[in-house]
């Protein structure tokens, strides 16, 4: 009998150890999905603005080139 109730412990303990992983996958997930929406949308933006201001200033493909 004390067998078995130690298996049973043990497969909770499994078990909560395994949601805990799942919760912490899922919450990375998100973490690196706004990281990445983020970057996409106000860094790369905000870079595509300046380049757009110099090719509005340069007046040869040398200007371009630097």
């Amino acid at each position: 009998l004390e067998g078995k109730s130690s298996v049973y412990m043990r497969d909770i303990v499994n078990h909560f150890h395994t949601r805990r992983l799942e919760s912490l996958r899922f919450w990375l997930l998100h973490a690196i999905g706004s990281i990445h929406s983020y970057l996409c949308g106000q860094v790369l933006q905000s870079l595509g603005l300046v380049l757009e201001e110099q090719l509005a200033r340069a007046d040869s493909l040398d200007a371009i080139m630097e």
